[in-house]
C-alpha cells in the first residue's frame, strides 16, 4: 500500500487530507481528534529495518527549453539554493529508507538543534495538511534510524514546513492557515516537540531571474544541469531569509 493509499485513514467525506476538499473544510472538524489520527498514523509508518542516517549536500538542479528556459523542478531549485548559501549548516535529501526515495527535503544543524524540513515550492499543490503528515512520518522515520554522526548526536530535534510566501497565499482562503496552524500546536504540545510554520523570502522565479544567459546558452539538448559552481555564482545575487509564521496573525 503506498503512502497516499493510507491517508484514506484520515478521510474527510472520502476525501484524503491532500485533496483540497479536506482542506476546504478544515474549520468543521475537531482538531484533537484529527490531530489524534495523524500522529497515530505516521508513527505507524516508521520502518521496522533501521536505516543510517548520512548528511550530503545536492547542489545540481535541471533547466529545460534552451530557446525559453525554465527550471524543471522548482522545489528542487529552491532547495538547492538554500544549501549552497549555508553550507557549513544545511544538508539535503537525507535518505530514511534504503532502496526508497523516502528523503528528508532539508535539516538544518547549529550547536544545540537539528531542524527537519518539509520544503514546498510557490506552485506547490500539496496541501499545508499533507505537507504535515510528511514531515511528522519523517520524523518518525528519522528518530527509528540508525544515527553515528557527531554533527546530529544529542541536538534538540524541531520540525518546519518552510515555503515561499506564494504557497501559503493558495492556501490562506477564510483563515484555514489560522486553524491549520492550531492544529499544529495540538500535535506540538501532545509530541513535545517544536512545529514551525515557516516561510523563506524567495521563490524559483527569483533563482531563474539570477540565471545569466552564459548558463542558457551552453547546451545542445533540451535540458541541462545548473552545476555547483554555477550555483554559487547566482546565489551570491540572492538574498536568502527564513521567517517565521506566527499563529496569531491576522494578515494570513
Amino acid at each position: 500500500m503506498s503512502f497516499k493509499d493510507t491517508l484514506m485513514s484520515i478521510n474527510y467525506n472520502g476525501y484524503n487530507p491532500n485533496h483540497k476538499s479536506f482542506w476546504n473544510n478544515l474549520d468543521d472538524m475537531d482538531l484533537k481528534e484529527l490531530a489524534d489520527k495523524i500522529i497515530k498514523l505516521t508513527e505507524s509508518l516508521k520502518s521496522d529495518i533501521q536505516n543510517k542516517i548520512n548528511l550530503r549536500q545536492r547542489f545540481e538542479f535541471t533547466i529545460v527549453h534552451k530557446d525559453n528556459f525554465s527550471i524543471w523542478r522548482n522545489e528542487e531549485a529552491l532547495e538547492r539554493a538554500i544549501v549552497a548559501k549555508n553550507k557549513e549548516i544545511y544538508f539535503n535529501q537525507i535518505n530514511l529508507k534504503k532502496g526508497s526515495k523516502e528523503n528528508i527535503d532539508l535539516i538544518k544543524i547549529d550547536d544545540k538543534e537539528l531542524t527537519i524540513y518539509e520544503l514546498k515550492a510557490e506552485n506547490g499543490k500539496d496541501t499545508p495538511l499533507f505537507a504535515l503528515i510528511e514531515l511528522l512520518k519523517n520524523y518518525y522515520l528519522f528518530k527509528n534510524s540508525q544515527i553515528d554522526d557527531e554533527r546530529v548526536i544529542n541536538k534538540t530535534i524541531k520540525l518546519s514546513i518552510l515555503a515561499p510566501k506564494e504557497y501559503y497565499d493558495n492556501f490562506s482562503k477564510n483563515k484555514l492557515l489560522v486553524k491549520f496552524i492550531e492544529l499544529c500546536t495540538i500535535i506540538q504540545n501532545e509530541l513535545g516537540i517544536d512545529i514551525l510554520i515557516q516561510e523563506v523570502a524567495i521563490n524559483s522565479n527569483d533563482i531563474k531571474n539570477k540565471i545569466d544567459s552564459n548558463y542558457t546558452n551552453d547546451w545542445n539538448e533540451d535540458k541541462r544541469k545548473i552545476k555547483e559552481n554555477e550555483l554559487k555564482d547566482i546565489i551570491k545575487k540572492l538574498h536568502i531569509e527564513i521567517l517565521d509564521i506566527k499563529c496569531e496573525s491576522e494578515d494570513i
